[in-house]
């Protein structure tokens, strides 16, 4: 993490070490941006030809349903913002290497 020079109540310099960089959730940015949910699920269409639900964009702006980089990557495009500036901690499910196949 950097470091954040702030005044004390004295008027002196300290230094302190952030702990989060700030947090905006992507529901206050389209309703910023003026957006409804179907305005952003037409413009995934459009972009990348995803056919995302109203339920599951919901879902995700609530933190109920994670996303993968790649969808992330197309909401930002969506909202019209800078590549790479949504962060996420979330990991996909690994698939088995197993599943559908008999022996």
């Amino acid at each position: 993490m950097t470091e954040q020079t702030t005044k004390d109540g004295k008027g002196q310099a300290s230094t302190r070490e952030r702990k989060a960089p700030p947090y905006v959730s992507l529901r206050d940015v389209r309703v910023a941006a003026k957006l409804t949910l179907d305005d952003v699920r037409r413009r995934l269409w459009l972009i990348s030809g995803r056919e995302i639900s109203n339920g599951t964009l919901s879902a995700v702006e609530t933190g109920q349903r994670g996303a993968s980089r790649e969808l992330l990557a197309d909401i930002e495009a969506a909202l019209n913002l800078p590549a790479s500036s949504i962060s996420t901690t979330y990991l996909p499910r690994r698939r088995s290497g197993h599943a559908g196949s008999r022996a």
